[in-house]
């Protein structure tokens, strides 16, 4: 995750999705505060935030996120709007910075003194819908690609990416770019392919 420390990244974007839902991902970082209220009044209780990083070039590096399930609607507008002002400040800091000022704010600044509880590969913006694949080790193996979702073999609409996540106790997770371009399609970088 040698991306977090890159100085030469730009945040593309701070997105908010309800149950998973990244399809439909809530622009949080350019949207007011009333919109963001009304989207948050909507949600339902399960919602994520991800921030999202790119080069200069506009490709996708990596992201993080995580995870909050607030039952209450004014707890979960209060607690959302929150980290999106935190947001606001790291607009041109490293992605680590940022990383590191939203574990502070859920208690958690030693997470990544703690093995991950998994690493999952997926589709950006489509995680659930194109079907993510858990890893046993830290590649894909030949029953994956062969079982797999068809994005595996055929290639994805949008990057694929290696996550690696926790859960404390909601999910927290730190993603990078693993694919390579093939025409208009991405496909699995050699480095996580079967061997």
């Amino acid at each position: 995750m040698k991306w977090l420390v890159q100085d030469n990244l730009t945040r593309s974007s701070v997105q908010l999705a309800s149950d998973g839902r990244w399809e439909y991902a809530f622009p949080a970082n350019s949207a007011d505060p009333g919109t963001l209220r009304r989207w948050l009044a909507t949600s339902g209780s399960n919602v994520a935030i991800e921030s999202v990083y790119c080069d200069q070039d506009g490709v996708l590096k990596g992201f993080f996120g995580f995870r909050r399930i607030l039952e209450s609607p004014e707890e979960r507008t209060s607690f959302w709007q929150a980290v999106v002002e935190v947001c606001a400040a790291f607009q041109s800091r490293v992605p680590r910075q940022q990383l590191v000022s939203w574990l502070d704010l859920l208690g958690k600044p030693s997470l990544f003194e703690m093995q991950p509880a998994g690493t999952q590969v997926g589709v950006f913006n489509r995680w659930l819908s194109a079907g993510p694949v858990t890893l046993r080790g830290e590649r894909l193996d030949a029953a994956d690609m062969q079982a797999g979702p068809d994005w595996l073999r055929n290639g994805a609409t949008a990057p694929i990416c290696r996550e690696h996540f926790w859960m404390m106790p909601e999910r927290f997770w730190v993603a990078e770019a693993s694919s390579v371009m093939d025409g208009a399609r991405y496909r699995i970088d050699p480095s996580i392919a079967p061997i």
